[in-house]
């Protein structure tokens, strides 16, 4: 009998630091922003399917609160049982994957851009590292076959990691038997000194033969240099063209700085890259495009954040004619400093325009533009509530948007 009380009792014990933990979390966020779409013109159904993904930062914390906002209403990652509080908020992708294959899911990075999925096979490559430092030293390459839930995994050293102070994935591809994975490799450029950082961005296209279990090639794509004589920054951007092709776009430019402080952006090379093949063809544009670079593209498409005498403008370059058309964002003049860095996405044939920060902002303009004129569908707001229970500090970043299906 004692045996099975200690039993209910440690039982009983959990329930009770659970519900603490719960509830502790429901307040905390009680007194949290809520984000809300407001309508100011065009077709709201263009958004009630949307989900954001970001975090905010009101001062009062050492650490950013996660937050998901949809239509239901805004969701902090506190808000969360215990228990999926482990995985974290994350996009409907990474949700139905969990849901379905649990266990092949379990350990892995939650972001979009780490998987390929097929209607055959789900396909990933992450990172593990046997140290503190940013750098990682292996990549983990899993592959699922739908129809048997078989798994095939390889850990495979990174080629001269130790050259690399970090790396990114910018995208997975799965093609006869192979995963490819596209990466920004990050290194130090031991001929440029600048107050700015001598900061190299390599693309490299990784190789595994997953029949073989094993890297089978390494290939650098492109090296974006550090800039000289204090110029500024340099970077190597991709864009996916088509996921599901493995068609990607490598972006070259700059961030240059002048005397008072300013910066504007130079586009020095644009180059199509088919993965699988890794041939890559330079996409003319520099002459026809002043004062800005490509933030997106789709199959046959690249969309440039533009500068218009201070105003952002979108540019619609079609790579096989070369017809453009350009429009401001806003016909009352959205700034093309604000507009940098916003999250400009092509879901669903609509791109969507929504700013990436804010800053002790109430509201910030959001659009959603049509892919073939640029006209704007719908355009509202992205409004904070409940600022009154939080002091005058506040930053909210936003990660990624999707449509919900």
């Amino acid at each position: 009998m004692k045996k099975y009380m200690k039993l209910v009792s440690v039982a009983v014990m959990i329930v009770v630091i659970y519900t603490v933990f719960f509830i502790s979390g429901k307040e905390m966020t009680a007194s949290f922003p809520q984000i809300k779409f407001h309508h100011i013109e065009g077709d709201a159904s263009l958004v009630e399917p949307l989900a954001i993904l970001g975090s905010i930062n009101t001062g009062n914390y050492f650490f950013d609160e996660a937050f998901k906002y949809d239509k239901s209403g805004t969701t902090y990652e506190a808000d969360l049982p215990w228990l999926e509080r482990l995985d974290g908020l994350s996009s409907e992708q990474m949700e139905r994957l969990n849901k379905k294959y649990p266990s092949f899911m379990r350990g892995k990075d939650n972001y979009n851009s780490y998987f390929f999925e097929s209607d055959e096979i789900v396909a990933y490559v992450g990172f593990s590292s046997m140290n503190w430092e940013m750098a990682p030293e292996k990549f983990e390459v899993h592959l699922l076959d739908r129809a048997s839930e078989q798994v095939t995994k390889l850990t495979v050293d990174i080629p001269d990691f130790l050259d690399y102070l970090y790396l990114d994935i910018r995208h997975v591809y799965y093609e006869d038997g192979k995963i490819f994975v596209t990466t920004v490799n990050h290194k130090e450029d031991a001929v440029v000194s600048s107050e700015y950082g001598n900061y190299a961005e390599e693309v490299v296209i990784y190789t595994f033969d997953m029949e073989n279990e094993q890297l089978e090639n390494t290939t650098s794509i492109h090296t974006v240099n550090a800039l000289e004589d204090d110029q500024g920054f340099a970077y190597a951007n991709v864009l996916v063209a088509d996921k599901d092709k493995g068609s990607l776009y490598l972006v070259d430019s700059n961030e240059i700085y002048s005397e008072d402080g300013t910066s504007n952006m130079k586009l020095n090379k644009v180059m199509h890259i088919d993965v699988a093949s890794q041939k890559k063809k330079e996409i003319k544009v520099e002459k026809e495009v002043k004062g800005g670079v490509p933030v997106q593209a789709d199959a046959e498409d690249l969309y440039f954040l533009q500068d218009k005498d201070g105003k952002a403008a979108l540019m619609k370059y079609n790579v096989e004619n070369g017809k453009m058309i350009s429009k401001l964002i806003f016909d009352e003049g959205l700034s093309y400093d604000d507009a940098q860095g916003s999250y400009i996405e092509v879901i669903n044939g609509e791109l969507y325009y929504i700013p990436t920060f804010m800053y002790n902002d109430d509201t910030v303009k959001i659009a959603v533009l049509d892919t073939n004129t640029l006209d704007k569908k719908y355009v509202g707001e992205l409004t904070v509530e409940n600022r009154q229970q939080i002091n005058e500090f506040l930053e909210i970043y936003i990660n990624e948007a999707y449509i919900k299906e």
